[in-house]
């Protein structure tokens, strides 16, 4: 087995692990829980590795192992005595594993049986903040996480990768859509945001307003937008921290674009990445005239939807097939014009949709990257147009005074980069 398919082994490990603890560790009088379970399964994964060197009763050893110490356990805890876990024991036969690991193994994977062990000391001393964080998961959480699961590891593998003939020769611009393209494009939104919505919980209720909006940017900028205009429209003075909250949230959608656009097109990553850059620092320097009086402010964090919930999921996959096509008709029919519109009125509902259908369209050669950066910018132009609306409408003219002109300085500079770059 070659280093990086054991890495890759260890890591699936994990993350499944994780995923079973993660649901037993909410619940009280389990003899394991979200940390024992990674632990189980890195064990497995260990042993199974070593059986070509050291025969093939290795994993039948640690199994009958595992058995006996969570007989022991669950003997002992029926004797009404206090639970004693099983951590500390599985983590003795862990370290033993991998002993025998860097005995057997070839130089060249000794830094295998050293990064379980980094892992598995990490995953002892984070018993607290990772207690802690499942405890602030609620039951409709912990269902979205597994949905995401299955979204990714059952859905995505069965979908037909081709595209599917659904006009024929009549109408050639229906037929570009790839099922597992369209559902790779959901697991890869759902899966950003959901990396984003776990920080969001982790971080509790309250936080100061630039990491409020940083965070609540990386799930959602328009859904931050919503949330922080309607506080206020009910408290006049908290005007200056929401204008804070959604400057920075509209900023870190530029991260979130350059994060798609480098996965789905890394090649088209390297045309729009400095334009992208440009109007994030534009971004953040707007944002830094607010920072300067809000910067100490603390908020209540808005209750986000758990984006891996498989409605949010479907929703996503329904506009990005949309936005797809439109992008693909309105080419077909007014040429570079027609892509600009789209782009625009993608804008206003998920810019992700847009990001990811034209870097899969530039990839695939069916736009130019010139034109597909161009149209990346104008759907960020159209998104700083609707957040500026729903601010006037949900806050109040308060509100839009103060994200308006910062907002329209970017707007300048990029219309400037449409014009001259």
């Amino acid at each position: 087995m070659d280093p990086k398919h054991a890495y890759m082994t260890l890591g699936i490990a994990l993350a499944l692990g994780l995923l079973v603890g993660l649901q037993r560790g909410r619940g009280s009088g389990h003899i394991a829980g979200l940390r024992t379970f990674p632990l189980i399964t890195l064990l497995g994964a260990i042993s199974a590795m070593l059986a070509p060197t050291l025969g093939v009763w290795m994993p039948a050893v640690t199994l009958l192992g595992v058995v006996l110490v969570t007989i022991a356990g669950e003997f002992i805890k029926s004797q009404d005595e206090p639970d004693p876990g099983l951590t500390t024991d599985i983590s003795i036969i862990i370290m033993f594993v991998c002993g025998a690991m860097l005995a057997a193994m070839p130089e060249n994977m000794v830094m295998i049986p050293i990064g379980v062990s980094i892992v598995l000391a990490v995953l002892l001393a984070a018993k607290e903040s990772l207690h802690g964080f499942a405890g602030k998961l609620n039951e409709k959480d912990v269902r979205a996480i597994l949905q995401f699961a299955v979204i990714t590891f059952i859905v995505l593998p069965i979908l037909p990768n081709r595209i599917i003939d659904i006009a024929g020769d009549s109408a050639p611009w229906l037929n570009v859509l790839n099922p597992r393209r369209v559902w790779w494009m959901v697991v890869l939104v759902v899966g950003i945001s959901l990396a984003a919505y776990v920080g969001y919980k982790a971080l509790g209720t309250r936080a100061g307003a630039a990491l409020a909006g940083a965070l609540g940017g990386a799930v959602s900028s328009t859904a931050t937008t919503v949330s922080f205009a309607r506080r206020v429209n009910g408290d006049k003075h908290s005007a200056n921290v929401a204008a804070l909250v959604i400057l920075l949230a509209s900023t870190v959608m530029y991260v979130r674009m350059g994060i798609e656009v480098a996965v789905i097109g890394p090649e088209f990553f390297s045309v729009v990445a400095p334009k992208l850059y440009a109007l994030l620092l534009v971004s953040l320097l707007m944002a830094g005239t607010f920072w300067v009086q809000a910067r100490h402010a603390m908020t209540e964090l808005p209750e986000q939807d758990n984006p891996s919930e498989l409605k949010a999921a479907l929703w996503f996959g329904a506009v990005f097939a949309v936005v797809y096509i439109a992008v693909s008709a309105g080419n077909a029919w007014l040429g570079d014009s027609g892509v600009y519109i789209v782009a625009a009125l993608s804008g206003t509902t998920t810019i992700s949709a847009i990001t990811l259908s034209m870097s899969q369209q530039v990839q695939d050669g069916m736009i130019s990257p010139d034109v597909g950066w161009r149209v990346l910018v104008v759907a960020a132009m159209g998104s700083l147009v609707f957040k500026t609306l729903l601010a006037g409408l949900l806050g109040g003219r308060r509100l839009m005074l103060r994200v308006a002109p910062p907002f329209a300085v970017v707007f300048l500079v990029a219309g400037a980069m449409l014009l001259w770059w």
